[in-house]
């Protein structure tokens, strides 16, 4: 079957059908998305794009979201989204177009992982040159009541909550220029200005698409805080907050979470459990550590 294949960009395959295979897909979650590619491009904009498909004919039939940020496979500083493949054939010739790019490119390393939002967050491409480096994210199942939700809660997370909802204006906005007021918080928070103006405007989009959501928080009608959370086939990730000032992380999660749930949501990823003092504040909402499936290969120079 591997001959009647055919590699193309992700450029030439485009018009929504990349897009429909990785929505089709059990394995595919927003990190293979034509949108979190260009998101990718953009933050790091010596990165270059090697995405591809293989094609049957004129049908997609496996995809690899592959970007080149320096001399390794990597988006954004993180492991590239896994590659979606349909059948054996289809690996094989991922796997063998992997190492073509990678020696003509001079690549010494790459990662890829799956998501645990996925309904098949399992994969592994590199078995014949790959180690496992999986790690865990914390995950809240949104399909259970509220009261068990808000059981499985720390006390002292519930403390602050108690104190957040008490003191602060915290609603899901609707406006772009909100965006800018999160940008600002953002900068405040670092102390510098984290990532290029693409980014922020390919989050606005997002929101104005539904496929985001932002929540800012006020206190004496000052903003204080707030988070972004993507959205995609039925589960929402915690992807970027901004809390310069105390009190405010957690009662905006909580709003979060009961809006979520109303939705019909299946289940929040708070993120990753390998960032020390991040990983207890993420714990500490309860819910269940899952897998991040996560291979790294490397290439002798």
């Amino acid at each position: 079957m591997i001959e009647t294949l055919r590699i193309e960009k992700l450029i030439e395959v485009l018009s929504g059908r990349w897009d429909a295979f990785v929505r089709d897909s059990s394995d595919g979650w927003f990190w293979s998305s034509s949108a979190w590619i260009s998101y990718c491009l953009s933050y790091n904009q010596k990165a270059v794009d090697h995405s591809f498909a293989v094609m049957d004919g004129d049908r997609i039939v496996g995809i690899c979201p592959l970007i080149q940020e320096g001399d390794r496979f990597s988006m954004g500083n993180d492991p590239c989204a896994w590659p979606i493949m349909s059948d054996a054939a289809v690996a094989d010739l991922i796997r063998i177009k992997i190492h073509e790019i990678a020696f003509n490119n001079k690549i010494s390393s790459c990662r890829f992982r799956g998501s645990p939002l996925a309904e098949n967050p399992q994969g592994d491409i590199f078995v014949d040159r790959g180690k496992d480096i999986s790690w865990t994210s914390q995950v809240i199942d949104l399909q259970q009541p509220l009261d068990a939700i808000w059981k499985g809660i720390k006390d002292g997370h519930r403390a602050e909550i108690h104190r957040g909802l008490r003191e602060l204006n915290i609603y899901q906005c609707v406006f772009s220029d909100e965006v800018r007021i999160f940008h600002d918080l953002h900068t405040k928070a670092n102390g510098r200005e984290t990532r290029p103006s693409e980014t922020w405007r390919l989050n606005t989009d997002w929101i104005k698409e539904g496929r985001a959501d932002l929540f800012l928080a006020h206190r004496d009608n000052k903003p204080v805080g707030g988070a972004i959370f993507f959205i995609y086939k039925g589960g929402v990730y915690f992807a970027s907050a901004a809390w310069p000032e105390e009190h405010v992380a957690h009662a905006v999660m909580w709003v979060a979470i009961r809006h979520y749930r109303a939705a019909g949501m299946k289940a929040l990823e708070i993120g990753w459990l390998n960032t020390g003092s991040l990983a207890v504040f993420k714990k500490s909402f309860g819910g269940e550590a899952k897998p991040v499936y996560v291979t790294e290969a490397t290439w002798p120079r």
